[in-house]
């Protein structure tokens, strides 16, 4: 009787966990210490460190030289003693010598950032090139300590600096024009100190983006005066900075319900906008965000608006444009509308700032509260760009993951959660680009998985394993979990990782739980195999009482099957499975064919569903 009780006991546990995923090293220490658990919560010794930073900066827009002075306190509230500090100095990419994953043009070449001055504490640090102090590596410069941080204690860091703003081979900001700025990477910014992986050593060498504890931020930028300032955070002194009638305007936009024009192309050509000054300095703060980042110009126009949720919370959004930007008219609304439909409906966790703005600089990248959009060609791109990039307010800055090792916590995610709101407004299915997309990387070789590091791929690679494929991978999950299990599970992941860092097990984990189901068996295909997406059809079966079409899984991916079925008559018939039917490990399905009409033609698959080798998608048959 105990053996048969044992034998179902192991056969249960089995059951619950199925197959294991892999772990390194790493993730086994966060599971030792506590701080992680196979439930997917945080666990019990859970830790996160932080830093409150006070910035005075001024940006000199003839020189594109930004002059600035960062009082820094960092928390170390791990358990840990820290001997070192390792500081971020992002602007090094353009330092000659540098490491980069690309080349950049000779003239955008510079000093990198450069310190006059760093104090630690009581101690001033030597900052000079043969500083026994410092050791300076990619984008990442220590500071060796005398006095090592102890555990719940605090360091204060004052330190003065410059860095000039690139206007060429511009990665993610820049100098578009002597009168147009989008800065970003701009300060000294103490690395993360984790529960995995200790300090985050990884470079930015252009591609994998950011990983950042959560801060406080109050920031003073000067610059001269007809330049109007957006950032992170909240304008804390528009009364200094807005001439009269402008700043009548700004409070106006905040309570309008639709686009309301703050700045106009007729008011640029009048000027007056700034208070009467030759230089102004606008005061931004900003609590518990990953990162600080502002644009300024003195040629743009300007729109705003509010939007309510549900809450009863109004988010101020605003644009700031070039007047030649014609798709930029419309930015506002689309911005006011992601806000929305993100509150409300995908993930449906209510926008957790007071504000969002929208610069239109070049190409597109997300910082907290403030996003760079480049012109687009139609009002369809434009939806696009600007519902991606806000739709990462929640990835990875509400959730705090590391895009440096796994990009496609917050690309992929958020590719996956802008599909509803991109096919409402510009009325295309969206989920076909990430499809195509995928196709197309994939024709440049073989892919790795999203779990391989991200900061080890570039090109397609990348691109594929951080955006189209993890996103179809939720895309498909949703399709098979239902949307209301798929959003409670969702909801539960966010609640439990907001402000904190989740890897991806916490995640996995999570989805388990809140299921109910051992979902492993997915994760593996998606995230840890080398696989593909490429089913075929294998036989078709015509027996009496056993009529089907067998569809055999070549590439490991589980995808749906989607069938179209031609009968003779010029009936068309579709049959659709979820990712499901390959649960158990099985490389063939059988799809069953009820109806017994005379079947002319069977089409695998769909645009929706991704098949790299479709030479195999069809089956032409002439039956007796």
């Amino acid at each position: 009787m105990k053996k048969l009780f044992l034998l179902i006991f192991l056969c249960s546990v089995t059951f619950v966990h199925g197959q294991e995923l892999f772990k390194s090293i790493f993730m086994k220490k966060a599971y030792e210490n506590g701080t992680r658990t196979e439930t997917g919560q945080p666990g019990e010794n859970y830790w996160i460190n932080k830093a409150d930073y006070v910035i005075n900066a001024e940006l000199d827009p003839g020189s594109k030289i930004l002059t600035g002075n960062a009082g820094i306190t960092y928390y170390n509230q791990s358990p840990d003693t820290l001997k070192k500090l390792v500081l971020r100095v992002y602007p090094d990419i353009y330092r000659k010598g540098g490491i980069r994953e690309f080349e950049i043009d000779s003239l955008a070449l510079t000093s990198g950032m450069t310190f006059s001055k760093i104090i630690l504490g009581d101690k001033q640090i030597d900052v000079s090139d043969s500083s026994k102090e410092i050791g300076r590596y990619g984008t990442n410069l220590t500071i060796k300590l005398d006095d090592p941080i102890e555990p719940g204690s605090k360091i204060k860091l004052n330190i003065d600096y410059k860095t000039k703003i690139p206007d060429k081979s511009l990665i993610r900001a820049g100098a578009y024009e002597d009168t147009s700025f989008f800065v970003s990477y701009w300060y000294p910014q103490v690395a993360v100190y984790d529960d995995v992986y200790g300090w985050d050593m990884l470079n930015y060498k252009g591609s994998t983006e950011m990983y950042n504890d959560f801060n406080n931020y109050d920031v003073a930028i000067t610059v001269p005066k007809d330049f109007i300032v957006w950032a992170t955070g909240q304008l804390q002194n528009p009364n200094e900075v807005l001439s009269e009638e402008f700043l009548k305007r700004y409070n106006d936009a905040f309570n309008s319900d639709s686009t309301f024009h703050i700045v106009t192309k007729e008011d640029l050509e009048k000027g007056g906008i700034t208070v009467d000054s030759p230089k102004n300095t606008w005061v931004y703060k900003a609590e518990n965000v990953p990162d600080f980042a502002f644009a300024t110009a003195a040629n743009y126009v300007w729109d705003g608006s509010g939007v309510d949720l549900k809450s009863g919370k109004r988010v101020f959004v605003d644009a700031a444009f070039r007047v030649k930007s014609e798709d930029f008219v419309y930015i506002d609304e689309i911005a006011r509308q992601t806000i929305k439909y993100l509150s409300e409906e995908m993930p449906g966790v209510e926008y957790p700032y007071p504000s969002m703005t929208v610069f239109n600089g070049d190409g597109g990248m997300e910082y907290p509260m403030i996003i760079n959009d480049g012109t687009t060609s139609s009002y369809h791109p434009a939806v696009h760009l600007t519902s991606h990039e806000i739709s990462h307010t929640y990835f990875p800055f509400y959730m705090g993951t590391n895009e440096r090792r796994f990009a496609f916590m917050d690309e992929g995610m958020v590719v996956f959660l802008s599909f509803g709101i991109q096919a409402r407004l510009s009325e295309e299915n969206t989920v076909l680009r990430s499809v195509e997309r995928y196709k197309a990387y994939a024709k440049d070789g073989e892919l790795a998985p999203p779990m391989v590091a991200s900061d080890q791929l570039n090109g397609a690679a990348y691109r594929a394993a951080s955006y189209s494929r993890p996103a179809m991978a939720y895309y498909f999950l949703q399709e098979m979990l239902g949307n209301d299990l798929f959003l409670k599970a969702m909801h539960e992941y966010i609640n439990r990782w907001h402000g904190k860092h989740p890897i991806p097990y916490d995640m996995f984990y999570t989805f388990n739980e809140v299921t109910g189901q051992d979902l492993n068996w997915y994760w593996q295909k998606w995230f840890f195999d080398f696989a593909d997406p490429d089913l075929r059809i294998k036989d078709y079966v015509n027996e009496k009482d056993n009529r089907k079409v067998v569809i055999e899984n070549d590439g490991g991916l589980p995808v749906p099957i989607h069938l179209k079925i031609y009968y003779e008559d010029r009936d068309v018939e579709e049959i659709k499975t979820t990712a499901e039917i390959w649960k158990d490990g099985n490389t063939t399905y059988d799809v069953p064919v009820k109806n017994d009409k005379k079947i002319t033609q069977i089409d695998l698959g769909d645009e929706t569903v991704p098949d790299l080798y479709d030479k195999d998608s069809k089956l032409i048959l002439n039956e007796m």
